[in-house]
């Protein structure tokens, strides 16, 4: 009688173990959409500032899960790095989320990054990652001024690149009464407003082929992009 209490009891023991892990398997999988508010959960940069995503609260932000080993994520970083300053953060601020490297390739591309004016963020322990449902990369989020999410994309190839720009420049133009804005925005769609642009920066693999990001390319277009973004 007193093994088959003790067997009755294991099993109760599991099933109660079961029940407490589902919630935390199910926040993997759970994926956000767009209007939600993207958790608040990276908190501290490369550099070790804290990182609140309530600060930016007024500007675009753009969240991208990427690894200098993904093909598409080599060739959005320094797209994304000239955006960055082209509207600089007064507008907008780029959260770079590296993850799935050790953290002596994380200290690589921290070096190769550290004069860039992006927020660099490792997630070694996929905390962020399960918060925002990224099973694989690269994995975006368009942010607006309002904090909510406007646009999510995931497992994009560099050919879409592109596009991506023209959305954040899009939210960047959504309100008129930020004085440079327009100017910031329009500027920023040279760095990726053709396919060329995406091929250009296929040299900058930072962590991976040793490139440095500074070969992205410069934005001769820009009064030209600005005259129509107007």
């Amino acid at each position: 009688m007193k093994l088959f209490s003790r067997r009755a009891m294991t099993g109760l023991l599991a099933v109660l173990l079961m029940a407490l892990q589902a919630p935390a398997a199910g926040a993997r999988t759970a994926v956000l959409k767009v209007g939600d508010t993207p958790p608040d959960v990276f908190s501290k940069d490369a550099k070790g500032d804290a990182v609140h995503l309530g600060d930016y609260r007024g500007k675009v932000v753009i969240i991208s899960f990427w690894a200098s080993w993904c093909p598409p994520c080599r060739k959005e970083l320094p797209v994304l790095l000239e955006v960055q300053k082209q509207a600089t953060r007064r507008q907008l601020v780029v959260v770079s989320v590296n993850r799935d490297q050790d953290f002596s390739q994380f200290i690589r591309i921290k070096q190769i990054l550290k004069d860039r004016d992006i927020t660099l963020v490792r997630d070694s322990s996929d905390r962020a990652a399960r918060a925002y449902g990224v099973d694989g990369i690269p994995h975006m989020l368009i942010v607006g001024r309002d904090g909510r999410i406007k646009a999510i994309h995931i497992g994009y190839g560099e050919g879409e690149i592109p596009m991506l720009v023209n959305e954040i420049n899009a939210e960047l133009l959504a309100d008129h009464t930020a004085p440079d804005t327009a100017a910031g925005a329009a500027a920023a769609t040279a760095a990726g407003a053709g396919t060329g642009a995406a091929a250009a920066t296929a040299g900058a693999t930072p962590g991976a082929a040793g490139a440095s990001p500074d070969s992205a390319p410069a934005t001769a277009a820009a009064p030209a992009a600005a005259s129509s973004g107007n």
